[in-house]
């Protein structure tokens, strides 16, 4: 029917959608709560310090994504409205390729930032130099690992199931807190914890990727759907947040690296 008015969202689903965000929030805010205050207590001062400081710099890998992910849910739900499906795999595909390139740039950071770390906190302890690295690697890695693997998720947002990406965070945040608190009690050390959090990121992935195959398996990411048209408008798109992103890094990003730069011992 040409003259058909375009699908609309229910109240039902923009308030589904409201309180599963809100539920991730929340859960992300318990465990961003409660993990540090406990591992402040089992552990020392210069291990805690190390694991805050190690923590943060894995968390510069996603800069590389871009706010391509962001840019992913809003084209999808236009596609979806539109039941254009060559658009919305062309943004999926072109997506996903063009966050493969980050994933690379992710791994180079983190190399980077591996070879630099003794180097920037030049008073860290000589006994946790390696350890501290070994971690950074492993998350760092794994964080990059799930760049590409981000843009299932923001399917699944563009489609209106925000309750499904939701469980998939907060599983991922009680998996890591738990392994990393079991690791932190048994005294096992930093790598160990830095594997921890990379075992659960990878868990996140195989979880996400099998959602993708039992929900929205339709979605096809090929990359002959990929194309430079699409990459125009994702880039267009995401350009204001690349930015946004930069600003809330030198905001938020680095003020726990500068106290480890000038003041070690006073990081934790």
């Amino acid at each position: 029917m040409a003259n058909a008015a375009p699908p609309t969202i229910s109240v039902r689903t923009i308030c589904a959608n409201a309180s599963a965000n809100v539920v991730r929030l929340v859960g992300s805010g318990m465990v961003a709560l409660i993990l540090p205050s406990f591992l402040a207590r089992i552990l020392s001062p210069d291990v805690y310090s190390t694991w805050a400081l190690v923590m943060q710099w894995a968390l510069f890998v996603g800069v590389f994504d871009f706010g391509i992910q962001t840019a992913v849910a809003r084209f999808v739900a236009h596609a979806e409205e539109i039941n254009d499906r060559q658009q919305r795999d062309g943004i999926v595909s072109t997506s996903f390729l063009m966050l493969l390139g980050g994933c690379a740039g992710g791994i180079l950071l983190t190399a980077v930032l591996v070879w630099q770390l003794p180097y920037v906190f030049r008073t860290m302890p000589a006994s946790l130099q390696h350890q501290s690295r070994v971690a950074l690697l492993l998350m760092g890695s794994s964080l990059a690992l799930g760049l590409p693997v981000a843009v299932i998720p923001a399917v699944f947002i563009g489609r209106q199931r925000n309750h499904i990406p939701a469980a998939l965070a907060i599983a991922n945040r009680f998996i890591m807190a738990a392994l990393v608190i079991a690791v932190a009690l048994r005294q096992w050390g930093i790598a160990a914890m830095g594997a921890s959090v990379a075992i659960a990121n990878l868990a996140s992935y195989v979880g996400t990727w099998t959602t993708w195959r039992l929900w929205a398996r339709d979605v096809r990411i090929r990359l002959s759907s990929a194309g430079r048209a699409f990459a125009r408008q994702i880039a267009s798109y995401s350009a204001a947040l690349t930015v946004w992103i930069g600003a809330m890094l030198l905001i938020s990003g680095l003020d726990l690296s500068l106290v480890g730069i000038f003041d070690y011992k006073a990081t934790a």
